[in-house]
C-alpha cells in the first residue's frame, strides 16, 4: 500500500523580469504590435525574450509563437515567467506541434505566476532528460480563474522522484495571501510517463491554506472554481509503481472528468499526510479507465483520505481480474493503527470521541467552517475485485470515522448537484473572452479571464 510523503513546498513567484543579461543577447524573435504578436526561434534565450518583450507591452491579448512546425529545442535553464497581462503561449503548429526538451538541475522547466492574469498555454510537447528538472515539468501558480493549457504532451517526468516531489504539471502553491484559486483547465492533453517514475502527474494546491483559510471558503460544486481536468488521456504501461493521476491537498478544488486513463489510480491527501490542510473537494465523473497489466495488481483505484466529493457514471474495464485488489478505498491515517506512527499524528485517533476528525472524509465547509458534506457515488461502472467495490476505512480502528449514510453514500445521488457545463467555458471560447456573454476576441486569440469566471464563491452552502 503507497503512504504518499508531505510534499516539499514550492518557491514563491518571482517578479516579471525574465532575464537580468537579455540586452547582451542578440535578438532573433519577430514582433508585429499593431497585431499584439511575437515569434521565437524557439531557443530558450530568444523565446525567453519574446515573452518579455509581450510582456513589457502591459497589454491584454499578446500572443507570443515559440519554434518552427516540428521543431525539437533543448531547454537548459528553467523559464520563469511573472505575468503583468493576460497572453497566449503557444507552439508553432497544433498538429506538428514543437517538442522543448528540458535538461538541467532546475526546479521546474516552466514557471508562470499568473497572479491577476490569465495564462493560454498549447500546442507544445514537453520533455525531461536524465538531468532534468528536479520537481516540475511545468508550474503554474496564481489566483482565481488564471490558466488553460490546452493540446500539450508531457513525455517523462522530473527527476525528483526520490524527493517525493516529481511531478508533471503542478498548480498552486500552500501561503497565507487568502486568495481563492488558482483555477483553470487543463484540456486535451496527453500525460504519458513510460518509465513509471512519476510521484503524480498532476499535483493541485490551494492558496491560503497555510493557516486553514481555504477550509473557511463555501463548497464551489460544478463551477469554474477548481482545477478542471477534462478530455486528457493520461497512461502508463505498468501498474506499479503507483503515482497519482491527479493528486492533491491544502484546501484543493478538483473536477476530473472526460478523460482515458490506463493503469494509474486517482489519490488526495487528508490533513495527516498532506500540507497543511485536506484536499477540499473533489468531482471525478466520466473518466474511462483501462487496466491492462497483469504483472501488478493496482491495490486501487480511488483513494481518499480527506474531504468530501461527488464520484459518479466513472467506467472501468480490465483484462484480468488480478488488474485491480479495489475500487474505491477511504482512510481516516491517525485513526489507523497501521497508519499513524508513520504520518504526521501525535496520537492514535479513537471513536467516537475523536469523531469527526478534522477535515476527514465526509466533512467540507458548511457556514464557514468544516461540516458535515458527505461523499456521493452513483452510476459507476466498476468491476469484480478481491476486496470490493467500496472500502470505508483503511481497518477496524477508523472504519466507524466513515460510515454509510452519514459520511458516505455509495449509491445515492448528492442533492441539488449540478455539474459544470460541459465542455470547460474556457475551451468553447475558443480563445476568446466575454465580459458579456457574447465572446469578445482580443489581440490574435488570447484570453484573458471572462467576467463570469472570475472566482466568486457561491453565497449559500450546499
Amino acid at each position: 500500500m503507497m503512504l504518499h510523503k508531505l510534499h516539499t513546498m514550492k518557491y514563491f513567484p518571482l517578479v516579471t523580469t525574465l532575464f537580468l543579461c537579455s540586452a547582451l543577447i542578440s535578438q532573433a524573435f519577430q514582433a508585429v504590435d499593431s497585431a499584439q504578436t511575437v515569434s521565437s526561434d524557439g531557443s530558450y534565450a530568444d523565446t525567453a525574450q519574446a515573452i518579455a518583450y509581450a510582456i513589457g507591452k502591459s497589454q491584454n491579448g499578446w500572443v507570443v509563437t515559440v519554434g518552427a512546425p516540428g521543431g525539437s529545442y533543448t531547454w537548459t535553464n528553467g523559464l520563469v515567467i511573472g505575468l503583468a497581462n493576460s497572453i497566449t503561449i503557444q507552439g508553432a503548429d497544433p498538429v506538428n506541434r514543437p517538442t522543448i526538451l528540458f535538461t538541467g538541475p532546475v526546479r521546474s522547466g516552466i514557471y508562470v505566476s499568473t497572479q491577476n492574469n490569465f495564462l493560454f498555454l498549447k500546442d507544445f510537447i514537453f520533455n525531461v532528460a536524465t538531468n532534468g528538472p528536479a520537481a516540475n515539468v511545468l508550474d503554474v501558480d496564481g489566483n482565481g480563474v488564471c490558466f488553460r493549457i490546452s493540446n500539450c504532451e508531457l513525455l517523462n517526468s522530473s527527476t525528483g522522484i526520490g524527493t517525493g516531489t516529481a511531478f508533471g504539471l503542478q498548480v498552486g502553491s500552500i501561503n497565507s495571501t487568502h486568495q481563492s484559486g488558482p483555477y483553470g483547465v487543463v484540456d486535451h492533453c496527453q500525460f504519458f510517463f513510460p518509465d513509471g517514475t512519476v510521484y503524480n502527474y498532476v499535483n493541485v494546491f490551494a492558496n491560503g491554506c497555510a493557516d486553514g483559510w481555504c477550509w473557511t471558503q463555501p463548497m464551489t460544486w460544478g463551477s469554474t472554481n477548481s482545477v478542471v481536468i477534462e478530455s486528457c488521456g493520461f497512461s502508463k504501461p505498468h501498474a506499479a509503481p503507483l503515482a497519482g493521476l491527479v493528486e492533491a491537498m491544502g484546501g484543493a478544488r478538483l473536477t476530473i472528468r472526460y478523460n482515458n486513463i490506463t493503469n494509474i489510480p486517482e489519490s488526495v491527501h487528508g490533513i495527516n499526510s498532506g500540507a497543511k490542510s485536506s484536499t477540499l473537494q473533489v468531482e471525478m465523473y466520466e473518466n474511462n479507465w483501462m487496466l491492462n497489466d497483469t504483472s501488478f495488481t493496482m491495490s486501487y483505484l480511488y483513494l481518499q483520505r480527506g474531504g468530501t466529493g461527488v464520484i459518479w457514471s466513472n467506467n472501468v474495464a480490465e483484462t484480468s481480474f488480478w488488474n485491480l485488489g479495489g475500487v474505491c478505498q477511504f482512510w481516516v491515517e491517525c485513526a489507523a493503527t497501521k497508519l499513524w506512527q508513520s504520518e504526521h499524528c501525535s496520537s492514535q485517533l479513537l471513536y467516537p470521541g475523536d469523531y469527526p476528525a478534522t477535515e476527514q472524509v465526509g466533512q467540507g465547509v458548511v457556514n464557514g467552517a468544516a461540516g458535515s458534506v458527505p461523499v456521493y457515488a452513483w452510476g459507476n461502472n466498476f468491476p469484480g475485485t478481491t476486496y470490493g467495490n467500496f472500502m470505508l476505512g483503511e481497518e477496524s480502528s477508523d472504519a466507524p470515522f466513515i460510515q454509510q449514510g452519514r459520511d458516505i453514500y455509495t449509491n445515492s445521488v448528492m442533492p441539488n448537484y449540478t455539474p459544470l457545463i460541459f465542455p470547460h467555458p474556457l475551451v468553447t471560447s475558443g480563445g476568446s473572452v466575454s465580459t458579456n456573454g457574447a465572446g469578445t476576441t482580443l489581440g490574435s486569440g488570447a484570453v484573458v479571464p471572462p467576467s463570469n469566471l472570475e472566482a466568486h464563491p457561491p453565497a449559500t452552502n450546499p
